[in-house]
């Protein structure tokens, strides 16, 4: 086995006759099937985060964009103050060699239990491709402008009893997650 080091993607084995699609690395172990191992992961988690950026976009989007004014100004501002964080800092210092060796992350684990979750709560649903919160934002404010609240509001219901925009929603939105989703 040790002649398929570093072959050529396409390259047969010589004596089992399997093709190793993307070649071999420097153990002469098999690219293809790694990728294909290491893939089940992200086969995993990538509807998990596709489906919390949707209760977060639900959550959010749809009060900014119905009630508008300070709401939408404070949750933009706090998309923007956590896209504004270079994440490519913490993640540098998490892979730093010899950092299990300093208090520093028991300091940080000790000061921030739960901050690093939170924080990574809020990076997957401003990272989010299509970005819900904006869709169901742009969303809600062609509905209200679209007439259905102004309709309810003109007969004096309840703004929280308006409930006619999110299943008017979901089309739109399952189509952008569906399309934006990865594979």
């Amino acid at each position: 086995v040790s002649i398929m080091k570093d072959t050529l993607p396409g390259a047969i084995e010589p004596t089992s006759k399997l093709v190793y699609y993307f070649g071999g690395d420097k153990l002469a172990r098999d690219v293809f099937s790694r990728m294909v191992y290491g893939s089940q992961i992200v086969l995993i988690i990538a509807p998990a985060a596709t489906g919390f950026a949707l209760m977060v976009g639900i959550t959010l989007g749809l009060p900014a964009g119905y009630y508008g004014g300070k709401i939408d100004t404070v949750l933009s501002f706090l998309a923007n103050l956590v896209l504004a964080f270079p994440v490519i800092l913490l993640f540098y210092l998490l892979v730093t060699p010899g950092i299990m060796d300093t208090p520093i992350p028991y300091a940080l684990a000790g000061l921030f239990f739960l901050f690093p979750i939170i924080f990574f709560c809020v990076l997957f649903w401003t990272r989010y491709k299509n970005r819900p919160d904006r869709l169901y934002i742009l969303l809600g404010l062609t509905l209200v402008i679209g007439g259905w609240i102004y309709t309810g509001l003109v007969f004096d219901k309840d703004p929280l009893r308006i409930v006619h925009i999110d299943p008017n929603q979901l089309n739109i939105f399952v189509a952008v997650v569906f399309a934006s989703s990865p594979g």
